[in-house]
């Protein structure tokens, strides 16, 4: 499964390190102040969530994309699977070089 660590920003390497050694994921990524890591399951990341300290919030991650084909991808996602009811997509603009974009969709 993979996660995705939005860190405080005045503390991204530590907090980074924090997770990368408690977590021991398979393999990640960092981009400014999120890290997305891939774990075996997601006990690991259910205790964590209770003792990090430069972790603003945890992320399920349910699909990556680029732009131009999040809207084929999102409706390709087999949504059934994670959610019952009404739903909220944000995407959060991470860089200078992303388009944040954040429409929300309800039943």
């Amino acid at each position: 499964m993979k996660y995705a660590f939005l860190l405080y920003k005045n503390m991204t390497d530590l907090g980074a390190q924090e997770i990368i050694s408690l977590a021991k994921p398979l393999t990640y990524t960092r981009i400014a102040n999120l890290l997305v890591v891939e774990t075996e399951g997601n006990e690991a990341v259910e205790k964590l969530s209770r003792r990090l300290a430069y972790t603003d919030s945890i992320y399920l991650l349910l699909f990556e994309s680029d732009y131009e084909n999040f809207i084929a991808k999102m409706e390709n996602f087999d949504w059934d699977k994670v959610y019952n009811g009404s739903f909220c997509v944000r995407a959060h603009k991470i860089g200078t070089t992303g388009r944040g974009i954040g429409p929300c969709y309800a039943d």
